[in-house]
């Protein structure tokens, strides 16, 4: 049963994780929530003391118009939280004997408990990011109508999904919007790949060490292009306005087939999990 899948048992499952995980859920929910709401009223109140309501009315544009994209870019940083910091605990509920004997007991297939747990971490921890951004976006929406004149008042959220042009400039390149959504996804992804193999790697502390591993890695590809290969300018120097969507669809494909790898080598990890691991690694 190791490798089988079964639909009405992995429901079963799913419901079962999700009433285990409910009081984390809602920590995480109204916490957050608390937090993005503060973060956005006290931007826009720093806007009031700073004589917002007495400036020009092009000023205000202007300066409202630098207020949301502020606000859009921690939300964004929020929502992409929940695929890091949440996706390293992917397998928290293991941390010792008891817990490790009481999940890898459930009548379940190991393909099944890992596909649980991913939810868990994703899909969940995002719902829940979701909830407290709309709650907080509200929150902001109405905090701007009180205190802001002139009808200055506006949903994060909405700004978020509505670009005012179809494209974007990159050191004279015109690319069409298509390519920063695919982009942003991609990345998403592959993060997301990085940190739930970490988190399945790492048996103790998973985020610290999965901060620190990424840090590490980043630093030894800096030194790499600085002092030893400049791939970047390399690969810069090349792209053009006429081949730039080669090189943009080939590194999307490599990204999604490394994040694919990542997927395996974590369930793969799982797989050979134990009751009794080394004191660090879930090896």
């Amino acid at each position: 049963m190791s490798t089988t899948f079964n639909l009405n048992r992995f429901i079963l499952l799913t419901k079962w994780e999700t009433l285990t995980e409910k009081k984390d859920y809602i920590r995480c929910t109204v916490g957050v929530a608390i937090a993005l709401t503060f973060l956005f009223c006290i931007n826009i109140l720093s806007l009031k003391m700073h004589g917002f309501n007495s400036q020009s009315l092009a000023d205000r544009e202007y300066i409202f118009y630098h207020l949301m994209h502020s606000l859009g870019g921690m939300a964004v940083m929020t929502l992409f939280f929940s695929l890091t910091l949440g996706a390293s605990f992917i397998f928290m509920n293991m941390r010792n004997k008891q817990q490790r004997i009481a999940y890898l007991m459930q009548p379940s297939s190991n393909l099944e408990k890992y596909l649980a747990r991913y939810l868990h971490v994703t899909i969940g921890y995002f719902l829940c990011l979701c909830v407290s951004l709309i709650f907080a976006d509200i929150m902001q929406y109405l905090f701007s109508l009180a205190i802001l004149e002139g009808g200055f008042a506006k949903s994060v959220i909405a700004w978020l999904f509505s670009p005012e042009d179809n494209n974007f400039n990159v050191n004279g390149i015109e690319f069409q919007m298509i390519y920063l959504y695919v982009g942003f996804i991609t990345v998403c992804i592959h993060v997301n790949s990085f940190w739930v193999f970490c988190g399945t790697l790492y048996r103790r502390n998973a985020w610290l060490f999965t901060l620190c591993t990424q840090f590490v890695l980043g630093f030894l590809l800096i030194f790499i292009n600085i002092n030893v290969f400049d791939y970047m300018s390399l690969i810069f120097s090349n792209i053009t306005e006429y081949n730039y969507h080669y090189f943009f669809w080939t590194g999307v494909i490599l990204s999604w087939a490394l994040s694919a790898l990542l997927y395996w080598g974590s369930y793969k990890l799982f797989c050979r999990m134990q009751v009794i691991n080394n004191k660090w690694l879930n090896i």
